[in-house]
């Protein structure tokens, strides 16, 4: 993001920011995480990131977690008629199967149960929560979807 007179950079690590939270805890209307929780996922703390970003909305306030990779979205749509076609089109081969074990748990990637634990867990926690379908123009919206958080 270039600087600007509107833009204010804090660095550090989140969600280990304590100067982050003392400023604007409760304090802000939206947050955009694009094509990132998957990282957290793998190497840090999934709930932690999210429950320290819900800290800092305001009543109102949306969290976005965007571009989500699901596996288990992505072996339905390979395991559907568009999924085998587009496969056979990208492979150039008209008889080709998609190499897809058919809704097999994979504790190292994101899947239906944790896309839906996280809509429970935050409205459990009194927040409204939504399940996203991506634009199907995006490249990638048959295996990634967007979760919707908002403080009430």
């Amino acid at each position: 993001i270039p600087d600007d007179d509107h833009v204010i950079k804090i660095p550090g690590y989140f969600p280990e920011m304590p100067l982050l939270f003392e400023q604007y805890q409760g304090k802000i209307d939206k947050i955009i995480v694009y094509s990132v929780l998957h990282y957290v996922f793998e190497e840090g703390n999934m709930y932690k990131f999210i429950d320290r970003s819900c800290q800092l909305l305001k009543s109102g306030g949306k969290l976005l977690l965007g571009d989500i990779p699901n596996y288990t979205k992505r072996t339905r749509f390979f395991l559907s008629e568009k999924g085998i076609e587009t496969h056979r089109q990208f492979t150039g081969d008209p008889k080709a199967l998609p190499d897809i074990a058919p809704y097999t748990h994979d504790p190292k990637r994101i899947d239906d149960g944790v896309v839906f634990g996280i809509l429970q867990r935050y409205r459990t926690q009194g927040f409204e929560t939504y399940l996203l379908p991506q634009s199907a123009n995006l490249p990638l919206a048959n295996r990634r979807e967007d979760l919707l958080i908002e403080k009430r």
